[in-house]
């Protein structure tokens, strides 16, 4: 505790005994240092005898549970709404993006530095997410993706639905195997219209079959 007194919600009591080496006939093992690494996780650092010979000693302690796997433990995440360090950061242990920018809370804490509560942590515009994803930086106004805008075609599809009915669209290369892009549409007794996109789309014939019930 910040007073020095151990703290009893701490492993039993405030005290964690680890076995290492020294199960074996003339084995030791030595502490060198403690640390916390930025999700909270511990590690104990030292070294360690046995009968093979001398080594290093390398242990990280299980501690409190990650709920949400985001790479922050829960104890960290305190669901405050306000970031106060890698260890407080007021994060939603239940929920891996707090801030729904399509970065999960550890990357942001552990990786990225930007703030897992503020979806655009540098306030150009773009999210947390999208600029990681698009190379530029969250932390730097001045960074952010450049406006170029981009044209492609679209298949536009359109059938007759009855009410009552369901239909699924079907698209092939060669007219021969054909595979499933949408299914379970419901008939309004009119008619149905769908666009495709054809980036990364080399399906060029499209077919609707009506679905047995």
């Amino acid at each position: 505790m910040p007073d020095g007194i151990p703290d009893p919600t701490f492993a039993l009591g405030g005290v964690v005994q680890i076995s290492g080496t020294e199960t074996l006939s003339g084995g030791s093992d030595w502490t060198w240092n403690v640390a916390r690494d930025r999700a909270g996780h511990i590690f104990i650092i030292g070294g360690a005898d046995n009968q093979s010979g001398h080594g290093g000693l390398l242990v990280r302690l299980k501690g409190d549970p990650d709920t949400d796997g985001d790479g922050v433990v829960d104890l960290s995440e305190s669901n405050t709404g306000i970031f106060i360090s890698p260890f407080d950061t007021g994060t939603n242990p239940a929920n891996p993006d707090t801030d729904s920018d399509g970065l999960n809370d550890g990357a942001e804490v552990n990786q990225y530095g930007s703030n897992p509560l503020v979806a655009d942590t540098d306030l150009d515009g773009f999210l947390d997410g999208y600029e990681v994803l698009t190379g530029k930086s969250p932390l730097d106004i001045n960074d952010h993706p450049a406006l170029v805008a981009e044209a492609r075609t679209a298949i536009e599809f359109t059938f007759p639905a009855a009410v009552g009915k369901t239909y699924r669209i079907e698209a092939s290369t060669d007219l021969v195997t054909w595979q499933i892009v949408e299914t379970g549409i419901a008939g309004t007794g009119g008619q149905i219209q769908r666009f495709y996109s054809t980036r990364g789309q080399p399906k060029s014939y499209f077919r609707v079959e009506e679905v047995a019930p």
